[in-house]
């Protein structure tokens, strides 16, 4: 980092991809959330009652991606990295749950 930015060629990203309310802030992992997401700051764990409150939040279940999307987020990677500017190194979607 120089001068306050970040160098594309020093910089190191890791990108997850996720689907809608498959990964809730409930605990058990360490997440972050809109007001809790700056290098540094410490991630939430240990607050299982935000779960519950998402839950109840949401407009439809929970949507788990198919064999068949998750082949294609894989084989497109490469080429969304290459029009971003970045080296892809290694890329995976998330299997179901479970």
């Amino acid at each position: 980092m120089t001068s306050g930015r970040f160098n594309p060629n020093r910089t190191a990203w890791h990108i997850t991809v996720g689907t809608y309310g498959l990964r809730l802030h409930d605990g058990d992992e360490s997440t972050v959330d809109r007001q809790h997401n700056r290098r540094g700051e410490p991630f939430i764990t240990g607050q299982p009652w935000r779960a519950e409150i998402e839950r109840n939040l949401m407009g439809g279940g929970p949507v788990r991606l198919t064999h068949a999307q998750r082949e294609l987020i894989e084989r497109l990677l490469p080429a969304i990295c290459e029009r971003g500017g970045w080296r892809h190194h290694a890329g995976a979607a998330p299997p179901p749950p479970g």
